[in-house]
């Protein structure tokens, strides 16, 4: 329910009545198993740091939101394949809505902080680093060999792959290491 598109219905008003309700069941008031489960599941999606994140950084709003970032990087693959500015672009875009939905759905780690922002900062650098070569390089080779020039299209798949695994892993390399709290602690 977390990736679910549904969640980008929940605004202020949602995030208040969810932490209102589980508030209420903390202080002993009774609470269905029901309406807890939907507090948590509207806290997880929408607010996973307890304050309402905009739609397009939202877990459920990433493919929603980057889908015309990837229509233009396949559109430039297949059309303008060795034009640098459009991969480029295309790219930078790309890695930096990734990262900054990744900030913020980044977990606390068990000492409670997330990720620094000089690491947030190293990884998005990495990610760019990683992603416009492979981009770039792959655009051109595919013009310079008949044999590849069907899978110019293909071009950017490699380079968003391997600099988004390169990206999360490094942002969420502290969760690996230390461990990811599971559940939000309640005070």
């Amino acid at each position: 329910a977390v990736l679910s598109p549904l969640g980008l219905r929940f605004g202020d008003s949602a995030v208040a009545e969810a932490n209102a309700t589980l508030a209420a069941r903390a202080a002993g008031q009774p609470r269905s198993d029901s309406d807890c489960w939907h507090a948590t599941g509207v806290l997880a999606t929408a607010a996973p740091a307890g304050e309402l994140l905009p739609m397009p950084l939202r877990g459920c709003g990433w493919a929603l939101c980057n889908t015309p970032t990837i229509a233009f990087m396949v559109s430039s693959a297949l059309h303008h394949p060795t034009c640098t500015r459009r991969i480029v672009f295309g790219q930078w875009l790309n890695q930096t809505h990734l990262a900054g939905v990744t900030w913020c759905n980044r977990g606390a780690s068990a000492e409670g902080d997330g990720p620094s922002t000089a690491v947030v900062a190293a990884s998005y650098i990495g990610a760019l680093v990683t992603a416009i070569p492979i981009a770039v390089g792959g655009g051109k080779l595919s013009q310079r060999s008949p044999l590849l020039k069907p899978f110019a299209r293909f071009a950017p798949y490699p380079a968003v792959a391997l600099a988004n695994f390169l990206g999360s892993a490094c942002m969420r390399s502290s969760d690996a290491t230390r461990g990811a709290l599971t559940a939000a602690r309640r005070s």
